[in-house]
């Protein structure tokens, strides 16, 4: 039976749980920084994507190499808009052509869409449960600028 997955060092500190005699010396450190959006994302995918990592670029979490993992979380952010607004839409429920009403077929697409996201939002300590243990902000050192707070939110 596995234990529970390891935090980040910088969630660690956020927390106020970072004990140095357990940190791991070998950690990679990735430079923080804004990674562009792949270009396959559509557009709420696309709005999303920098709308979170304005937020995690603010508290020091989000580097060149967690790009696939925000635009993952941003498909599924817009799969599960979108198929919100098809079913809310066409009602909870459909009539199919022999007369039978049964729920919108979209509804399985919507909850596993909501499950990805969760996976993601915990994973970047941005779920209620996970950032709720957050005790501290980082230390002023290491905050890093948004690019948005000068120029307002832009997009390619």
């Amino acid at each position: 039976m596995a234990g529970r997955r390891p935090l980040p060092t910088k969630l660690k500190r956020l927390k106020g749980t970072l004990r140095t005699s357990r940190e791991n010396p070998n950690e990679p450190q990735p430079e923080v920084s804004l990674p562009d959006p792949p270009d396959h994302l559509d557009e709420i995918a696309t709005d999303e994507y920098y709308r979170v990592a304005d937020e995690l670029l603010e508290l020091g979490l989000l580097s060149e190499i967690d790009r696939t993992a925000l635009a993952g979380y941003a498909s599924s952010y817009s799969l599960w808009v979108q198929t919100t607004e098809a079913i809310k839409k066409d009602g909870i429920t459909v009539e199919r052509a022999n007369g039978d009403i049964v729920p919108h077929p979209l509804l399985h697409v919507q909850y596993k869409a909501q499950q990805q996201m969760r996976l993601f939002l915990v994973e970047f300590g941005m779920s209620p449960a996970s950032r709720s243990k957050v005790a501290a902000r980082h230390q002023e050192s290491e905050k890093v600028e948004s690019p948005f707070a000068r120029i307002g939110r832009r997009r390619p």
